[in-house]
């Protein structure tokens, strides 16, 4: 009996650890899709670490785990816009107040105009890397990202080993 309570309690113990390291630690994302191609493949896995917005604010060019408003699933997106600034998209060209960002993660670029748009506090505009997808801030179905739907930073690419590394 009392060792069938010593398994019984490893076992919750077990469970409440991964949790906790799921809930506030790591996490793996499968990568569904194109949207972050080159960046990022479809099926590849990701590892995110949901800690380093705890302190601190994301930053820009940061590859982030999102949950969209009204949408199920988490989606990886970049951060282009930081709250206050205004961003525009003229002739497949990321703008920010009105001058050119310098982009070097950009797969295929998109050459539709996007008007400017003025962040509110708390907001990010988000971009995927491969630009011939609107599944961003660009479209309304994502639109501006609020901080509390950010999960997470995704920090490595895992699998598959030839994907591996850092982003």
């Amino acid at each position: 009996m009392l060792a069938l309570l010593g398994w019984l309690l490893a076992i919750a113990l077990a469970f409440g650890i991964s949790y906790f390291v799921k809930a506030y630690g790591f996490e793996v994302v499968r990568v569904n899709g194109d949207a972050m191609a080159e960046t990022m493949m479809d099926g590849d896995l990701v590892l995110v670490t949901k800690f380093d917005y705890k302190e601190a604010d994301p930053e820009r060019f940061d590859v982030v785990v999102m949950k969209p408003s009204g949408r199920k699933g988490v989606i990886l997106r970049r951060i282009v816009g930081m709250p206050g600034e205004t961003v525009e998209i003229l002739a497949g060209e990321t703008h920010i107040n009105g001058s050119k960002l310098l982009e070097q993660h950009v797969g295929q670029r998109t050459y539709e105009d996007a008007g400017g748009k003025t962040l509110p506090t708390n907001r990010y505009y988000v971009m995927s890397d491969n630009r011939t997808q609107f599944s961003d801030s660009r479209n309304d179905e994502i639109g501006l990202v609020e901080a509390d739907n950010i999960v997470g930073k995704a920090r490595w690419v895992i699998w598959p080993l030839s994907h591996l590394g850092g982003l």
